[in-house]
């Protein structure tokens, strides 16, 4: 890899209806590079190839950009000609209506003589907007000659997606003063935003030669039939971020079977009841109802030899990615394990095994167990052309084998275990935050949420009264989109910093932004996120084919963590969490095998899958890095104890439909269609997750007010959106005997029944009249989009107990308050600032701003907003960091923002700029600040705490 490569490669990315305007009608094509191709084993493949090409940012010389990709995203619709000129008129009237308010503030500052500079800013902003509205208005005569050509009409984004699968794009770029076109085709999924439907496209030129390669040279008929969802999601799966690369020796794996482990348990069942298109969702009871889990689903084990080889010696579990692999690999001295299993009177270096063809492998060679779980090629076994299903699937593995080994072995390394990066305790007790879903789903007292609220209360008070513990807090999350780094920076240049009107006023949004993510349900208490790994000894004995279901390592509801004491029960969560029978209480338990062979580390639970519910308990997981929350806060143990006993797990017995299954061949309009479907359960699952959530705070709202027998029929629909989410999933791929989407609607349907206003549930003395339905308090913080017919009002639910508990908490403690102007360098003499440096500070300041607000203004999606800010943040660094400031200068800009008494006042919102002045300017920034500025605190600041 060169240079900056292991940050990933930028790349455009455009919504899908821009491109359409663009492209068919000539609209000019908006170019950011917010998109992203992580460092993976596509983006080397990419790099080697000679089509492919990278440029460094003008702002940035640690970010490679290219053009070769384009990740596209089907968000909106392609408007028609009369909604974009009615749009346009509007504008043009906003223009308009701005631009002679602007006039007469330049009169008006014109007859008093106001300040030059701001009269010619204003100026400057008439110019450009008497431009905006020529051009808009341009624009308006084009659409109305052309509106009745069919480039106009309206177009749905299904069918956008249809459109641009089968015909690409184009992009016109300018080099040397010439115009070049390129043409872009699908290419792959988005291995990061798959699930929102984006897609990769990539330049014409390069697809055969990359699309080859990602199917590892496997040739495809067009008019086959093929299970299209699941290539298309495995196919993609060496373009997911890693962090790095480990070499296995692919001649060092023992493949052995899977192992199921079927046993009887009483559950709530769902099912389809009725006939044909009247077949309806219900749930019940079901006694001793049958349920399987794969116990070695997506986990595998590697020898502790080539965790040291690697750049990993120190994890203890690594997700591996290749072709058509995905596996969460656990590191396992596999060779002490087969040496001290080795039969009598076999020499060891002689033993041999057999994987699960029958294959030899001799017992010192092997380094990785690894199950066909985690072997997603074998979904393309049919490729081989072999008489038999088995002889297709072994000639397949042989043929991944070689095509890996020729690749040089290297497995990408996508994560590995990580502690949390919480704040820890006193006593250096490490911390994790739950979820608002985990929360909802507990049956707390007040009494019980004050406790669960106990770490965060306690930071929040420190937040307010502790300075260190406030730096350390601005430290941990400085970005570029806050002024963190600045407030640390000034602390450290003079600590009375902090006692200035300007630091307790952002010590206030600090700690209301703490408070606002504690209420919407990051709360934290003691424990971890553990990885999950299943039954690793039984793992070890199929390997030497001695595996016995009835002598398990651990049995039941045991786990084996270092996280935790032993001999001590934990509570396990994990999201999707939909009611109370998806918490599970565990009991920590020692064991000498595990200890002996599985090394692993505090961040990684061992659990038992084999005839205990765990898989449906923890909402259908698996074992291919699927992690936990687990925690051993006493009351958060006691309620999923009490909640095992009382609430059994729920699973589904819903099939497919034997009429009505989908085909898919390997096309681009099959592609197009499928990936609309994803892109639609997307919208389903949200729909699911916002019901189950409605009908949980209604449940507990309705047994407080003895309810009860309401509050049944609605903890049965959580039992239902448990379901439906799961099914969900799969429908781009599978038709269910009910129509999934009508069935969420149903249940949307039922829950909006129990808070419409005309329920009767709630009851207030005056509703606005807009106000249909009513929601719990806390869903203000955590629904998208605000609608007026909603009215959020106090639920007896606990996510609603948390917010009364954090409205009531204590003000900061009194302390002196210093003005910042008093911490400056008196001895410098603000007349002697250079006029012209401090005008072009304040140009510079004002485009920031402009710059940043034009992002949030036109940017929705929060993780391109974050990209775009940080490019506009390299880009006036280099700016300021270009600019020869005298310290007056810098003195009388900081004077004229924060003295009350300047003569010249200058917005607040400048202190931004001032954050990059003293990243490129520090020297002179620290000389600006009085005498103590070296860090020692001085006589006030010592006597002030």
């Amino acid at each position: 890899m060169t240079k900056n490569n292991n940050n990933g490669v930028y790349i455009q990315s455009i919504e899908a209806n821009k491109i359409y305007a663009n492209n068919k009608r000539g609209d000019y094509l908006t170019r950011d590079y917010v998109g992203k191709l992580p460092y993976s084993m596509q983006l080397i493949k990419m790099l080697s190839l000679k089509g492919f090409k990278t440029f460094e940012s003008k702002f940035n010389s640690n970010k490679l950009l290219s053009n070769a990709v384009v990740n596209v995203s089907f968000d909106y619709d392609v408007d028609n000609a009369k909604t974009i000129i009615e749009r346009t008129k509007e504008r043009i009237e906003e223009y308009k209506s701005y631009l002679e308010k602007l006039r007469l503030e330049d009169n008006k500052e014109k007859d008093v003589k106001k300040l030059e500079k701001e009269i010619k800013r204003k100026e400057k902003e008439i110019e450009k907007l008497g431009k905006k509205i020529d051009d808009a208005e341009t624009y308006l005569e084009k659409v109305e000659e052309e509106k009745e050509n069919k480039e106009w009409k309206s177009v749905k984004v299904e069918e956008l997606r249809e459109i641009l699968y089968q015909d690409g794009f184009f992009i016109d770029y300018k080099k040397d003063d010439k115009t070049v076109r390129v043409e872009y085709v699908q290419f792959s999924r988005s291995s990061s935003k798959s699930r929102k439907g984006e897609v990769l496209f990539i330049e014409k030129k390069l697809h055969k030669e990359m699309t080859e390669w990602q199917r590892m040279g496997l040739k495809f008929d067009e008019e086959e039939t093929i299970d299209l969802v699941s290539i298309r999601a495995y196919e993609s799966l060496i373009g997911s971020a890693i962090q790095g690369l480990i070499n296995i020796n692919v001649d060092n794996i023992l493949l052995v079977d899977d192992v199921k482990s079927t046993f009887k348990e009483d559950v709530n069942l769902v099912y389809a009841e009725g006939k044909g298109k009247k077949k309806r969702l219900t749930v019940d009871k079901a006694d001793n109802h049958s349920i399987t889990n794969d116990i070695f689903d997506g986990e595998s084990l590697l020898d502790v030899r080539v965790f040291k080889a690697s750049d990993y010696a120190d994890k203890s579990f690594v997700l591996l990615r290749n072709h058509f692999f995905k596996s969460a690999a656990f590191k396992t001295d596999i060779q002490l394990f087969l040496k001290d299993n080795c039969p009598d009177g076999v020499k060891y270096d002689e033993w041999v095994l057999h994987d699960m063809f029958g294959n030899p492998i001799l017992a010192e060679n092997v380094k990785m167990i690894v199950t066909p779980n985690s072997m997603k090629m074998f979904k393309m076994a049919y490729k081989m052309k072999l008489d038999d299903v088995n002889a297709n699937r072994e000639a397949m593995y042989a043929y991944w084998k070689d095509v890996v080994r020729d690749e040089g072995q290297m497995f990408g390394v996508c994560k590995y275990e990580k502690p949390s990066q919480a704040p820890k305790l006193q006593d250096g007790t490490i911390t994790q935050q739950m979820s608002y879903q985990m929360i909802n789903a507990l049956l707390v007292n007040q009494d019980d949420m004050n406790e669960l609220l106990a770490i965060d209360k306690k930071y929040i008070d420190e937040l307010k009264n502790n300075p260190s513990t406030l730096i350390e807090h601005l430290k941990a999350t400085s970005n570029d989109n806050n002024l963190n780094e600045f407030y640390v920076n000034l602390y450290e240049i003079n600590p009375e910093f902090i006692y200035t009107k300007m630091f307790k006023d952002y010590r206030s949004q600090v700690v209301n932004r703490y408070k606002k993510r504690v209420a919407k349900g990051k709360v934290r208490v003691q424990g971890d996120n553990l990885t999950m790994l299943s039954n690793p000894i039984e793992l070890l004995k199929q390997a030497i084919n001695k595996l016995d279901l009835d002598d398990l390592t651990l049995s039941g509801n045991q786990v084996y963590t270092t996280q935790f004491d032993f001999w001590q029960d934990v509570a396990l969560h994990r999201n999707p969490h939909t009611n109370m029978s998806n918490v599970l209480a565990v009991h920590n338990t020692y064991n000498a095998n595990i200890k002996k062979y599985i090394k692993v580390s505090k961040e990684i639970i061992v659990v038992n899958s084999v005839n205990h519910s765990i898989m449906s308990r923890l909402s259908g997981a698996d074992f291919d890095s699927d992690f936990v929350h687990a925690t051993n806060n006493s009351t958060v143990v006691r309620l999923a104890k009490k909640a095992n006993e009382d609430y059994l797990v729920c699973e589904t017995s819903v099939g497919e439909s034997e009429d009505e299954a989908i085909v898919y061949k390997l096309t681009d309009i099959d592609m197009a269609k499928a990936d609309n479907k994803i892109a639609e359960s997307k919208t389903v699952i949200g729909e699911c997750v916002n019901s189950g959530q409605l009908a949980m705070s209604l449940f507990h709202h309705l047994q407080s007010i003895g309810e009860n027998e309401k509050a049944e029929q609605v903890l049965q629909l959580t039992n239902l959106v448990a379901a439906l989410s799961t099914l969900a999933i799969d429908v781009a791929k599978k038709t269910f005997e009910i129509d999934v989407k009508k069935a969420v609607r149903s249940v949307v349907l039922a829950v909006n029944k129990y808070i419409n206003k005309d329920a009767g549930i709630f009851k207030f003395e005056e509703v606005p009249k807009e106000k249909k339905k009513f929601k719990p308090s806390f869903f203000e913080n955590i629904d998208r989009k605000k609608r007026k017919e909603v009215m959020y009002v106090q639920f007896n639910t606990p996510m609603d107990m948390l917010q009364d508990i954090l409205n009531n908490d204590d003000n900061a403690k009194p302390t002196k308050t210093n003005e910042l102007i008093d911490l400056l360098n008196n001895s410098l003499d603000k007349d002697k600032a250079n006029r012209n440096q401090k005008k072009k500070l304040i140009e510079i300041g004002e485009e920031l701003e402009d710059a940043i607000a034009k992002i949030y203004v036109d940017t929705k999606d929060k993780e391109k907003q974050f990209t775009l800010i940080n490019d506009v943040a390299r880009k006036f660094e280099t700016r300021i960091g270009k600019l020869k400031i005298k310290p007056e200068t810098i003195y009388s800009f900081i004077c004229d923002i924060h003295d009350p008494n300047a003569k010249v006042k200058i917005d607040k919102k400048y202190n931004r700029l001032l954050k990059f002045i003293i990243k490129t300017h520090k020297e002179i920034f620290v000389n600006i600040f009085s005498e103590n500025f070296n860090g020692s605190i001085n006589e006030n600041s010592e006597k002030a705490s």
